[in-house]
């Protein structure tokens, strides 16, 4: 239980931290002018698009009667053989959570470069282009460490069973 409220608590700084900087660099894009529109804007939208999908996501997968039971087969099996599924309850809710808030942020980011972009014109706008080039192809390589480190896939197997496949000809492997 404490290796999974660690990770909870863990994926809930870093959901915080998503948020935060969605917020920041949301309120920082914008012109002094308009930053009270913004915030009438960012506050429903984060409502909408991060609480409410947080909150389904919460109770789908508490199982809230036998009609509608959890979400994820791993708290199903967990509730089902009785005992202590609260641990696999935070597991679930903390990937949940983890992966809205990211989404979220991301979506708000794109959103609130688009605007900003639209503003610009003559050189500030080319400046604005080669900068939002530069934290892409910045970002780019750390997003493709992350995914081939957190992928599972083996080469060598693959090759292997690419070749039993054709050897035993379709559909007898």
């Amino acid at each position: 239980m404490i290796q999974v409220m660690s990770l909870f608590i863990a994926l809930l700084f870093l959901c915080a931290v998503f948020i935060a900087g969605a917020w920041g660099l949301a309120w920082r894009l914008v012109p002094e002018h308009r930053r009270r529109a913004r915030l009438r804007w960012l506050l429903p939208w984060s409502i909408k698009g991060l609480v409410l999908p947080a909150l389904l996501w919460t109770i789908m997968n508490l199982g809230v009667s036998w009609s509608l039971q959890p979400f994820m087969p791993e708290i199903q099996a967990a509730q089902n053989k009785g005992g202590d599924w609260l641990p696999e309850f935070f597991r679930v809710l903390a990937a949940g959570l983890f992966i809205v808030s990211s989404y979220w942020a991301a979506v708000t980011l794109g959103w609130s470069l688009f605007e900003a972009r639209v503003g610009l014109e003559g050189e500030s706008r080319s400046d604005f282009k080669a900068l939002c080039w530069t934290a892409f192809l910045g970002m780019l390589l750390p997003a493709v460490i992350i995914v081939m480190l957190a992928s599972d896939v083996r080469p060598r197997d693959r090759q292997h069973e690419l070749r039993q496949i054709f050897r035993g000809g379709m559909g007898n492997h």
